[in-house]
């Protein structure tokens, strides 16, 4: 099946962040402390976060605009010559008192042996004129708005709004616990945590879709995709729900795999796939992304199309 999003316009609103990964040798212990002590080799930074969602849908062939924000800082700098790099339309603002949030993993071998945050306070980050993107918006496709709770998309609500006005459909990718903030959007793509925290705990299947369909009900949403790691996906639309398992061989890193979700669901229904069949795309798509190490875009060479 041939599959072509070279027409697709997509724009993503989120939380930038910069992946970091220092790559070494470990031999020993500290004698310091009990901690291992590992001789770097060699660094490597990756788009994160909303920017490994735009990544994800250049990587596949759409046209894609980034709207989030950075520090005044070097991390900043390299985040936006990355996101240029890529060929994603850079649209980034930067917030002079914002440190760039950055996540800095050691790995040794291929495991990682500890992971170092640098970020500021979300409120730093917050931008609330979402209206200077209206045309930016009317033109797009599709809207996808990719919640790290890091300030950025703090009133999600804001940008759904003026999509709905230009009758787009929106997907989210949600962090909050209040999820009332994304009411209107056409579905979210909560992880089983994010989904029981923003519900509570669930016992069962039974008391998991019962709980989806309040969500949906209360948010006025089309569907829900619940992300479940090796477990794969679930797709609650209608009266029914629709699991499909992950057709991954091995799950090696789900570092970023939700952002191939959001951004292979949102290109899926971009060309007129139906909900299960763009679902069961991205499924497809994720399934590469954890067999791989760290945060990763997929193209459609690695899915044989």
């Amino acid at each position: 099946m041939k599959i072509d999003f070279s027409r697709v316009k997509v724009i993503v609103f989120g939380d930038i962040i910069l992946d970091d990964y220092w790559y070494g040798i470990c031999e020993r212990i500290s004698p310091e402390a009990p901690v291992p002590v590992v001789n770097v080799k060699k660094r490597e930074s990756r788009l994160g976060g909303a920017a490994n969602v735009a990544l994800n849908c250049r990587s596949l062939g759409a046209s894609v605009t980034l709207v989030g924000s950075v520090g005044k800082d070097e991390s900043g700098k390299e985040l936006i010559s990355l996101v240029q790099a890529a060929g994603i339309n850079s649209q980034i603002i930067i917030k002079p008192k914002a440190i760039t949030t950055k996540k800095t993993r050691i790995v040794a071998g291929l495991q990682q042996i500890t992971r170092v945050d640098s970020e500021c306070n979300p409120m730093e980050h917050y931008h609330e004129d979402f209206l200077s993107f209206k045309s930016l918006i009317s033109d797009a496709d599709i809207v996808v708005v990719s919640d790290y709770a890091k300030g950025f998309v703090h009133h999600a609500n804001k940008i759904i709004e003026i999509a709905k006005k230009n009758k787009k459909r929106i997907l989210v990718d949600p962090k909050k616990q209040n999820y009332l903030n994304y009411s209107g959007a056409s579905l979210i793509t909560p992880n089983l945590k994010e989904f029981e925290t923003m519900v509570g705990l669930s016992r069962n299947e039974d008391e998991i879709e019962i709980k989806a369909r309040s969500i949906i009900k209360k948010l006025d949403l089309e569907c829900l995709v619940l992300t479940r790691g090796s477990d794969g996906m679930t797709l609650f639309q209608g009266t029914k729900g629709h699991s499909i398992p992950t057709v991954a061989k091995e799950v090696f890193d789900v570092s970023g795999a939700g952002d191939t979700v959001i951004a292979s669901l949102a290109l899926g229904l971009s060309v007129g796939m139906s909900f299960e069949d763009a679902v069961i795309f991205s499924n497809k798509c994720s399934s590469i992304a954890v067999s791989r190490f760290g945060t990763t875009s997929v193209t459609l060479a690695d899915l044989g199309l």
